[in-house]
């Protein structure tokens, strides 16, 4: 039986990722601890050349690369688009984030210098970069389910304007992009190839079954990140995405049971009002936690509970957007 279209797309963006990661580490270990001459080469190129205008441009460019930009979209298309797809891309995406982290703190490799940077940023390592790697899940999942050429030409222009962004702002090296590209290009590989089996066999499985899973699944993102991420305050932030990730992984399984919301919708008014409401209660419920919890704090002075409370406001999302919305939008009946 010869292989599917989706097989070879699967294979090829494999392929290329894996030649894009070596080539990208070849270039930076070749030289190291010394940067690379072609690295250098570009970010001066970059800084000197390319005027204020175009990096402003650029800036807003990169925004939309932000993992919080790709959440808040994919919490709007699972309230009226499909929820069974944009749950499997969360679950991608919350995963690469985790990967890509681990692999910044492992390499643990500079950016370019702190003063040619166009606007101020926290200063984590730089290979691989997140931007050039969450680009590449985001829209190379949303591109697999969608099956449009017009989506996936837009996808791939997408993702290489976020990741020329982070080169002209002169916040990644080069290699830091190729890098993110490849490891972004394998994690599609692997979604379009094991994405579909796995999730009909969890459905196979008993929802106790399904519920230790997921523990499992914490812990084996949790541990790594506790141990190899160095900077505590990049620590905890994967922490609050993995404590999000479990919480909403969790929510969902139950969801069809308590909940069994309908994700489409017969009139564009109402998926409008379903955004909003998602909106009003995610974001609600985000800033008065973060408000309440921060008076906690500041009474306590205790960096525990700052830890615990944190923790526990990104817990509370996960139900909140997969239980709480959905319910609301069901008794509403809109």
């Amino acid at each position: 039986m010869g292989l599917k279209k989706e097989d070879v797309v699967a294979i090829s963006l494999g392929v290329v990722g894996v030649i894009f990661i070596i080539i990208s580490l070849v270039i930076v270990f070749s030289a190291y601890p010394l940067q690379s001459t072609l690295n250098l080469h570009i970010t001066e190129y970059t800084y000197n050349n390319i005027s204020k205008g175009v990096k402003t441009v650029f800036y807003y460019i990169t925004m939309l690369g932000e993992a919080f930009s790709y959440i808040a979209v994919l919490l709007a298309l699972y309230y009226i688009w499909d929820k069974k797809k944009v749950f499997r891309i969360m679950v991608v995406l919350f995963s690469s984030t985790i990967i890509n982290s681990l692999f910044k703190y492992s390499f643990n490799l500079s950016r370019p210098p702190k003063e040619k940077w166009f606007y101020e940023m926290s200063n984590s390592p730089g290979f691989p970069s997140g931007h050039a790697q969450m680009n590449t899940t985001f829209w190379g999942a949303m591109s697999s389910v969608i099956k449009k050429y017009w989506f996936t030409a837009l996808s791939v222009v997408i993702v290489l304007l976020v990741s020329l962004s982070r080169i002209i702002l002169c916040v990644h090296w080069f290699t830091d992009i190729l890098g993110g590209l490849g490891i972004g290009m394998v994690i599609i590989s692997l979604f379009i190839f094991l994405g579909k089996p796995i999730e009909v066999w969890l459905k196979k499985q008993s929802k106790r079954t399904q519920l230790m899973i997921v523990t499992i699944l914490f812990l084996i993102y949790t541990l790594p990140v506790v141990f190899v991420v160095r900077d505590s305050d990049a620590m905890l932030e994967q922490l609050k995405f993995i404590t999000l990730f479990a919480t909403v992984v969790l929510s969902y399984i139950v969801e069809e049971e308590v909940i069994n919301f309908n994700s489409r919708t017969d009139r564009w008014w109402k998926a409008v009002i379903r955004v909003i409401i998602g909106a009003i209660v995610f974001f609600g419920t985000y800033f008065a936690l973060k408000g309440l919890f921060g008076l906690i704090i500041s009474a306590t002075k205790l960096t525990v509970a700052q830890i615990s409370l944190d923790l526990l406001r990104y817990a509370i999302l996960g139900p909140v957007a997969i239980l709480l919305s959905p319910w609301i939008i069901m008794k509403l009946k809109i």
